[in-house]
């Protein structure tokens, strides 16, 4: 087609001045809007078409599910009396419900903070971490939460400074735990992680180091995190030990449950809705049982 030409085939005018539009370029540039909105509107179709189509056959592995459970759980731990009981359980500790705690919050990343961690009367530092997925690296993160919870903690008591002083600086005792409820039992091994492990060898041919540290990190220096598997039948001391933990492995179980229900019906389709349906029949289930969640 003439360049000159408008979308009806007439002669268009050249343009006269410097910043007017002939209606040649005005037939273009709506020939093109309407190109790309019946492309987009089309695209959007075969996307929704497709979506609708398309099997589910990842539901109860997504990052939404995962996302959705991991919340709860947070969210039942800040509740003051929860965190408490689930510190017993865990510790063997018997601290009374009443006792006074504060929640630490902690962005290390624009993606990323520690799940629960909160300070009781200054001389004990706990941390809980969710899972559910396997990570051999939890005993790493949970040491880098830790470090920089430590360092909320003095600055929030005014004890930065004191730190370059001739009197030592004492800091609340710790306690660690990663809650993991993946589909995947865990191994006897993957129970408890050790910072000792992530040590590289020394390559062969290398002769020792003098430095006592190097040569074999002492005890003193090790750090473990225990995994708690909620799902094992290990753990059925610990359930019985914490309604919390107890509802939240008895919800973790019956949302698997309905998504799979609902997989199997093909009324899976929309992730986020779906997904706050299974969930939905979930807790009534798990209320209409009696479940302490």
């Amino acid at each position: 087609m003439d360049s000159d030409k408008g979308a009806g085939g007439e002669q268009a005018p050249k343009e006269t001045k410097e910043g007017q539009t002939t209606q040649a370029g005005q037939a273009t540039q709506a020939g093109q809007a309407t190109q790309a909105g019946q492309t987009t509107q089309a695209g959007q179709t075969a996307q929704a078409k497709n979506k609708k189509n398309k099997p589910i056959t990842q539901m109860g592995q997504s990052t939404a599910a995962r996302e959705h459970k991991n919340t709860l759980l947070i969210d039942l731990l800040h509740w003051h009396g929860r965190a408490i009981e689930v510190l017993n359980t865990i510790s063997g500790s018997d601290f009374d419900p009443a006792t006074d705690i504060m929640f630490l919050t902690r962005t290390l990343k624009s993606d990323q903070e520690y799940d629960i961690c909160f300070v009781l009367k200054w001389y004990l530092l706990v941390l809980f971490e969710h899972q559910s997925t396997i990570n051999p690296n939890m005993v790493l993160r949970t040491l880098e939460y830790l470090v920089l919870a430590i360092s909320d903690i003095l600055n929030k008591n005014d004890e930065k400074s004191k730190k370059y002083a001739t009197k030592l600086v004492k800091i609340p005792k710790i306690v660690a735990a990663v809650l993991y409820d993946g589909k995947r039992r865990l191994k006897p091994e993957e129970r408890v992680l050790e910072f000792n492990s992530h040590f590289a060898d020394l390559p062969m041919g290398i002769k020792p180091l003098v430095y006592p540290l190097f040569n074999a990190i002492p005890r003193s220096l090790n750090f473990e995190v225990e995994i708690i598997d909620l799902l094992d039948p290990s753990s059925k001391k610990i359930l019985d030990a914490s309604p919390t933990l107890r509802g939240y492995a008895e919800l973790s179980i019956e949302i698997r449950k309905q998504i799979k229900k609902m997989k199997k019906q093909a009324k899976l389709n929309d992730v986020p809705d779906d997904l706050k349906l299974a969930l939905r029949r979930a807790f009534t289930i798990c209320i209409r049982n009696g479940s302490p969640i």
